[in-house]
């Protein structure tokens, strides 16, 4: 590893300031053309965590003085640097402080406007997913999986073997679903 790098990722490992730090990953990353992967094992972070310094350089100056008075936390920054128009990131930031909102507000309201889509509603229990899939799976044709998050839900059958075999299967399915 040529000795800048290895410099940098000493600067960065010892860095406090989080907007330093976010400007010495950049510089590491954009200029000497360092994998992200490969930095986060030098610098003992998670991959993700490099990806949430990279995004907090667009934050608007506003936002980042909010943090240094202490009027937002570093978490709130990582999520409101998720969105992508600093419009968007201004008129975002200035709700979290008039409604005093959590880092779990703000995710909410950050998702919302990402998908638009408002995080309401219940998740189906584990054992009803689990009852519905045991009843399918039980022959071993098929394979279900279902996946819920808080903007969308996702089911998945999945039958193994030739075209002659999961057609047949396929197609009675399909006409069990539309009744």
């Amino acid at each position: 590893m040529d000795g800048d790098i290895a410099k940098l990722i000493n600067k960065i490992k010892e860095e406090k300031d989080i907007f330093e730090k976010s400007k010495l990953i950049s510089r590491i990353v954009k200029e000497k053309g360092v994998k992200i992967s490969e930095l986060a094992k030098k610098i003992g972070m998670k991959p993700s965590n490099i990806c949430h310094y990279l995004r907090l350089i667009k934050l608007p100056d506003i936002i980042i003085d909010g943090y240094y008075s202490k009027m937002t936390s570093k978490s709130h920054l990582f999520v409101l640097s998720r969105l992508k128009d600093k419009k968007e990131m201004m008129e975002t930031y200035e709700r979290v402080l008039m409604e005093s909102l959590s880092v779990a507000g703000t995710e909410a309201l950050v998702r919302e406007i990402i998908y638009h889509v408002k995080s309401q509603g219940l998740y189906i229990p584990v054992a009803e997913i689990n009852k519905f899939k045991d009843g399918l799976e039980k022959s071993g044709e098929i394979k279900v999986q279902i996946i819920q998050t808080r903007v969308k839900s996702k089911l998945t059958f999945e039958f193994k073997g030739s075209l002659d075999v999961t057609t047949p299967k396929l197609r009675n399915l399909m006409k069990k679903i539309n009744g």
